[in-house]
């Protein structure tokens, strides 16, 4: 566990040191539960202090602390020495975790730290926005890519489908008209042969229906008899007592 104490000068400096406890924890634990302890020293225990931080190599505070009482047992420093170890309760830490000189470096170091970590945490979200803005273009392009295509594709294939409607249309027509014509053309081929037919027809049928079973030459001759009946023309009446009597019969009178 590492306790923060601000320690206070007679000029209302406030100093902050943080050191790391081993022993004697319970003692301790009162001490340090609103931390940072805020304790109030004079100039002197602050030289003290600072004069105990500024050894490098020993560690024990038993040690540091014989040694500075001997070094100066001559002067107040010393009975301002344990006054200020009793007052931090330093009896109860072995190991400096920062002293006074390092903590502004510490503190800058801290702050680079975490700026550093800030700027690259800022970096790397910018990266990573920039990531996916740039995944979300790349998708978007092809998915407007593929709407595009799919768009090209269908008016295609619409095209093919409309040309070949309209070519089956035009084919379906072409027959349709084709087969009227010929429809057409085969009636008024019939029609003309019809009318020709009666007209030949016509042309061989005889004016007088009594002459319709009569033979070609006994027509003639019958028709020659009747136009000299009717145009009163003398002449040998004995040629129709010539005819057969089922033919006289049907002459005309």
């Amino acid at each position: 566990m590492e306790a923060t104490f601000r320690v206070f000068t007679s000029d209302n400096v406030a100093f902050d040191f943080q050191l790391k406890w081993i022993k004697n924890f319970k003692r301790l634990e009162e001490k340090v539960a609103n931390s940072p302890v805020q304790l109030e020293i004079t100039a002197a225990q602050l030289s003290l202090l600072i004069e105990w931080l500024e050894v490098r190599d020993k560690n024990d505070f038993h040690v540091l602390n014989k040694a500075l009482v001997e070094r100066n047992q001559q002067s107040d420093r010393a009975e301002d020495w344990e006054k200020a170890s009793e007052a931090v309760g330093l009896e109860y830490f072995i190991r400096l975790k920062l002293c006074l000189k390092k903590i502004p470096k510490k503190k800058r170091k801290k702050e680079e730290k975490k700026e550093k970590k800030e700027k690259k945490e800022k970096k790397e979200k910018k990266e990573k926005k920039e990531k996916k803005e740039k995944e979300k273009k790349e998708e978007r392009e092809e998915r407007e890519e593929r709407e595009e295509r799919e768009e090209r594709e269908e008016r295609e294939r619409e095209r093919e489908e409309r040309e070949e409607r309209e070519e089956r249309e035009e084919r379906e027509e072409r027959e349709e008209r084709e087969e009227r014509e010929e429809r057409e053309d085969r009636e008024d081929r019939e029609d003309r042969e019809d009318r020709e037919k009666r007209l030949y027809n016509m042309r061989l049928r005889p004016k007088n229906p009594q002459l319709r079973e009569i033979s070609p030459w006994a027509r003639e001759r019958r028709v020659g008899l009747a136009f000299r009946f009717r145009s009163g023309v003398s002449g040998n009446w004995a040629l129709g007592a010539n005819l057969p009597h089922e033919e006289t019969s049907k002459a005309p009178r």
